[in-house]
């Protein structure tokens, strides 16, 4: 089979995101994916601000064993390819394009979270960028409005994603992954058409869980996270410290 590929889109997201380092990282990350941190497979790769085409760090659920943190390529390259390198701009996969056949088996077979301080995302009306204006230095300085978005209370979320492996070279298996986004709840709504899929903390072990596989219930729970439980804080490119904790 074949990638059921995204073509280029501009309501992609979730496009930049930030992983930094918090107080009693080791515990939390260990209670809410299982994992001694960093103790546990590949050190954490941190920044922030993350882009798309680069190495990332993603939680890997395995079978019988406890989950992995493994470094991957964000943005899907499927296993057939001849390279490893992006023929398509499958960095996110939107929720109703699981349903295809590649996709829906990675649903079933290959899932993983991707763990974020925070994600951000451009100010969008009617499909286009709003710009922001500001004085720096005398001059003023036109960019795109960009803002924060992070949980209320833990310092730490969980974005799911599928993966695939490629394994066509010397250098061994190699990992690459999408992240799922969906309509987005109202908070996001007013900024961007699309959100990341966030998992609720109890879901977070069954997405990781290689023994699930039936495709309907885990495309049930793909939802909304609740913008309740969401802070969104405006963020001026350059200024790092306005996304952290």
């Amino acid at each position: 089979m074949r990638l059921d590929a995204e073509k280029k889109d501009k309501t992609q997201m979730c496009g930049r995101f930030y992983l930094t380092f918090f107080p009693d990282a080791e515990h939390l990350f260990e209670e809410l994916f299982g994992i001694p941190f960093p103790e546990f497979g590949d050190p954490p790769i941190l920044s922030d601000d993350i882009l798309p085409f680069s190495e990332i760090t993603t939680i890997q659920g395995r079978n019988g064993e406890r989950p992995l943190v493994r470094t991957m390529f964000w943005n899907l390259v499927p296993y057939y390819e001849k390279e490893f390198k992006p023929r398509h701009t499958w960095f996110n996969i939107r929720k109703e394009k699981l349903t295809q056949p590649y996709n829906k088996q990675l649903v079933q077979r290959r899932r993983c979270i991707v763990p974020v301080s925070g994600f951000l995302e451009n100010k969008e009306v009617n499909g286009k960028p709003v710009f922001h204006s500001r004085k720096i230095g005398g001059k003023t300085v036109r960019k795109k409005e960009s803002y924060a978005f992070r949980h209320k209370v833990q310092p730490l979320m969980a974005l799911g994603a599928i993966y695939d492996t490629w394994n066509k070279d010397e250098q061994g298996p190699r990992y690459s992954c999408s992240i799922i986004t969906l309509e987005p709840n109202p908070l996001i709504a007013a900024i961007h058409p699309r959100m990341p899929f966030i998992l609720p903390r109890e879901k977070i072990r069954l997405w990781l869980d290689p023994a699930v596989d039936d495709f309907d219930f885990l495309f049930d729970l793909i939802e909304p996270f609740p913008e309740s439980e969401l802070r969104q804080t405006q963020r001026w490119p350059g200024e790092a410290e306005q996304g952290r904790f």
